[in-house]
């Protein structure tokens, strides 16, 4: 009898076809449940640039500026870009839960499957457009590359760039790459491979550090506002200036005026961490922003707990070190981090 129910276990796990197409199908609903166009906030960031002084998350806006044209700072473009690194982000992904279903252990096929139909997949249809989005696409590509070296100098020429769009990526991803980078070093030259994922995590480390301390003076943030509302509403660039110059102020009420541009996204660039800090601490104390986050943790921990028990079992099983997978376990938290140290 106990072989007849294993034999039929097993069996239910042996069309890996059909587990792929019904985890695809479940991911595609958990996408269209919430995808959405881009959104203003993160539209306004890639008007964010170096031409008032160098500041945070200004690497994008600094290509825009460079190529000058009225359609690279078009919504229609941005828009375009960034289904394009969605849908990247997604077909990744989807290889991924292929290969652990292929895998044919029920235990990857359940992960999968937890996956698939969990809130986070939602929250990645939902985010289109932010540069989260951006720094995954490359965090999943480095997954795919097999030699330790070339990796390691992939993840130090994509994370030094990407800190230059948003210095906050840092502190979300590389604590997993980091410990997938461990994981990877093996017993040939072990000493000299760790020497150099320390120093480029050492490198990395330090400059966002800098770039995070390098806010605009307040006036330059506005004066930035200012041109990068004129540069994509040119119909009213006329009446904004004759305003300025009669009254030597901003115009008010732009946010209303130009909606496509969210005035308040600019606020980020004079911020310094300490102000950061401080603001998010002012948050705590309110009871409806403690409220949410317990909400949060309450709908999103089941599923992270579940998928983290069968990812450490699965190391457990590979003869991973205990210290790295502790480390690995640590690493899936770290962007709770930002909820005291990011303010937007």
């Amino acid at each position: 009898m106990k072989n007849n129910n294993k034999n039929l276990f097993a069996s239910i796990f042996e069309n890996i076809r059909a587990w792929q197409f019904a985890a695809l199908a479940i991911m595609v609903v958990s996408l269209l449940r919430c995808l959405r166009f881009p959104n203003l906030w993160s539209y306004t960031h890639i008007l964010f640039n170096y031409e008032f002084g160098f500041t945070k998350r200004g690497g994008i806006g600094a290509l825009v500026r460079f190529f000058d044209a009225d359609y690279v700072v078009s919504y229609k473009l941005f828009f375009i870009f960034s289904m394009l690194v969605f849908i990247a982000n997604i077909a990744l992904l989807a290889i991924m839960v292929f290969r652990l279903i292929k895998s044919g252990n029920p235990m990857f096929i359940m992960a999968a499957f937890v996956f698939v139909s969990s809130f986070g997949v939602g929250y990645l249809a939902h985010s289109v457009g932010y540069a989260d989005h951006l720094a995954l696409l490359f965090v999943l590509i480095s997954f795919f590359i097999k030699s330790f070296y070339a990796r390691l100098i992939y993840v130090f020429l994509f994370m030094f760039c990407i800190i230059f769009v948003h210095e906050g990526m840092f502190v979300i991803y590389y604590p997993v790459v980091f410990v997938s980078l461990l994981m990877q070093i093996g017993d040939k030259n072990k000493l000299l491979k760790i020497i150099l994922l320390l120093s480029v995590s050492l490198f990395i480390s330090v400059a966002v550090f800098l770039i995070s301390r390098s806010p605009l003076e307040r006036a330059s943030a506005y004066k930035m506002r200012t041109v990068a509302t004129m540069r994509v509403e040119k119909e009213l660039l006329e009446k904004v200036m004759a305003y300025e110059k009669i009254t030597g102020k901003p115009m008010p009420m732009v946010a209303d005026n130009l909606p496509s541009v969210r005035r308040d996204a600019f606020n980020v660039l004079h911020k310094k961490p300490s102000a950061t800090f401080d603001k998010n601490l002012s948050f705590w104390k309110r009871e409806r922003h403690v409220d949410r986050f317990i909400d949060s943790i309450l709908v999103t921990l089941p599923t992270i707990m579940l998928l983290l028990i069968i990812s450490i079992k699965a190391m457990y099983r590979s003869d991973i070190p205990r210290k790295i997978i502790f480390l690995a376990a640590v690493s899936v938290f770290s962007p709770l981090s930002l909820h005291l140290i990011a303010w937007d």
